[in-house]
């Protein structure tokens, strides 16, 4: 490793032990305005070990790996992003400050106080950002606008060494599906509907963790897919038996719509092969 870069981690590791020990789920209103190290930007976090590693997956830029297939997505200047799973809203950031000709960005995030802390952050840097505009839904993506979901047990639970606030989990609702007391979720969002709102001069491009959800997401109604220009997305077999097949759908999914693949661990990124046509 790099001097530079083992300098950086070994930093990283005592800033994320000082501003967060514990791995619980916090509500928004425990957040704090935080610089983040090695960039000049700022943002709410609250004092957890995942709010941390958010942080840490900011300035490492895990949703981004420079080669000609990034060089070539640059060249053609994203204009617009879809943050799917959000949390706080750091994979945003990141992204904007990859690609500076996004201008536009749709934060979805599911979990209630996940969202509240994305809210903070958006409307923040709505004002440091000013030529970006920052929109958060409050919903859990899905396939279609009829698709009924409910929240399932998060990883978290049965591996308490995972995320206490990045792990959560939602699905289809139904008789033979895992489900938590009152689960229910009310507020959906489409892929299909929400990318059909924007125009078709729009270059977008597309983040999504979701916890497994991939599964379900990429069940049908994939044709947005024919809009992206590049995703890069979080893949969650190993984390749980009940994941073993949750990338399946997503990589016929890929394979359909002409995208090459990047691995990198457990991230996947994904360039749409009309780049280069």
């Amino acid at each position: 490793m790099h001097p530079k870069k083992l300098l950086k981690k070994i930093y990283m590791k005592g800033w994320t032990r000082a501003h967060g020990r514990r791995n619980i789920h916090m509500p928004p209103g425990s957040a704090t305005l935080e610089k983040i190290p090695f960039t000049g930007h700022s943002i709410f976090v609250r004092p957890s070990m995942s709010d941390m590693a958010r942080v840490n997956e900011l300035v490492r830029g895990i949703y981004f790996r420079d080669s000609y297939l990034h060089q070539e997505l640059k060249r053609r200047q994203p204009s617009t992003l879809l943050d799917v799973g959000a949390n706080i809203g750091s994979s945003s950031l990141s992204l904007v400050c990859e690609f500076p000709t996004i201008k536009k960005v749709y934060g979805i995030e599911a979990e209630e106080y996940n969202y509240g802390v994305l809210k903070k952050n958006y409307e923040f840097w709505s004002c440091e950002l000013n030529e970006v505009e920052f929109n958060g839904l409050h919903g859990v993506a899905t396939a279609s606008s009829e698709d009924r979901v409910s929240s399932q047990a998060p990883l978290h639970s049965s591996n308490p060494r995972l995320s206490a606030s990045g792990t959560f989990r939602f699905g289809p609702s139904g008789p033979e599906s895992e489900q938590t007391e009152s689960s229910e979720i009310n507020h959906t969002i489409s892929l299909n509907d929400l990318v059909d709102r924007i125009p078709k001069s729009e270059h977008i491009i597309c983040k999504i963790d979701i916890e497994g959800g991939e599964e379900h997401l990429f069940s049908k109604n994939t044709e947005w897919l024919s809009r992206i220009s590049y995703i890069t997305l979080e893949i969650h077999d190993r984390f749980h038996p009940d994941l073993v097949n949750s990338s399946r759908p997503l990589l016929q999914a890929l394979l359909q719509y002409n995208f090459a693949i990047v691995p990198e661990q457990d991230v996947l990124h994904c360039y749409s092969r009309t780049l280069f046509n």
